[in-house]
């Protein structure tokens, strides 16, 4: 009985002293489903992570949307950018309540550069998205 106590103890300290490590791991779960997203050039599955608004940066077009106004636009970017070597990570961070991811992103009409800004509250959201030539 008292080991039991001590093992409950033991796994309620770890829980409440470090959920750092739990929702990292789930943050790297988005973070890996965003850039497989990207890889397909999949804008249906792209903005799966889009909070209820998000700021699009897109070549010479910049504004906030709503999640399904920012699928629309991601979904024509894709149709007229085919992904071809996919999505390739060059730097990425976390700071504060926010993870970034910058890559570029091979498609039949060129390399673009991303920026991916994700607010880290459960759940993750992507807060903007950038992508230039």
């Amino acid at each position: 009985m008292r080991s039991m106590k001590t093992y409950l103890t033991t796994i309620l300290f770890i829980l409440t002293a470090f959920p750092a490590l739990f929702v990292s791991g789930q943050n790297n779960a988005v973070s890996d489903n965003i850039i497989a997203a990207l890889n397909k050039g999949n804008a249906s599955q792209l903005s799966g992570y889009f909070g209820s608004t998000v700021e699009i940066v897109l070549l010479d077009r910049s504004d906030v949307y709503s999640k399904q106004q920012a699928a629309s636009v991601i979904s024509g970017f894709f149709n007229q950018n085919t992904v071809t070597k996919g999505f390739q990570i060059v730097h990425n961070g976390t700071k504060d309540a926010t993870s970034f991811m910058i890559g570029n992103l091979s498609t039949n009409s060129g390399v673009y550069r991303v920026y991916v800004l994700l607010r880290n509250a459960e759940p993750q959201t992507i807060q903007q998205l950038r992508i230039e030539k």
